[in-house]
């Protein structure tokens, strides 16, 4: 494995693992996204003097939450779609490394297919060369 590989294999594991934090960090978000609010519209609900207030920070709470999923989704996305394209470039530079080697095996498999078929060929002229000539 040359160092190409090394860097390439750290970079993959790193992605992978902040793709794993993003998807811990959305399942608790969604369990803030209902407990904040509950939390604040149950206050809401017992105090009668700053229902105003509660009201507020609930609606607030909303909407912070919201753009920090939105954040998460979209750094996440922009995560998966920077994997796909070290996939792509790493699988291109394989196959374009594979594919002479197997061109090659190919060419010899080919070639020595065509000599014994030419070898049966030939065997079987001859045979029937020595019967004519009989």
């Amino acid at each position: 494995m040359d160092k190409y590989e090394k860097v390439y294999q750290n970079i993959i594991k790193y992605e992978e693992s902040k793709h794993e934090q993003n998807i811990h960090k959305i399942k608790v978000s969604l369990k803030l996204y209902i407990i904040i609010p509950l939390v604040f519209l149950i206050f809401s609900f017992f105090k009668t003097d700053a229902k105003l207030v509660f009201l507020v920070l609930w609606v607030a709470s909303l909407f912070i939450l919201s753009v920090y999923m939105i954040y998460i989704e979209y750094s996440d996305h922009n995560l998966q779609k920077r994997m796909k394209e070290y996939r792509e470039i790493m699988d291109e530079d394989i196959t374009q490394e594979v594919q002479p080697l197997l061109e090659g095996r190919v060419a010899d498999r080919m070639e020595h297919r065509v000599n014994a078929i030419d070898e049966t060929i030939n065997s079987v002229v001859s045979r029937y060369e020595a019967k004519q000539d009989k």
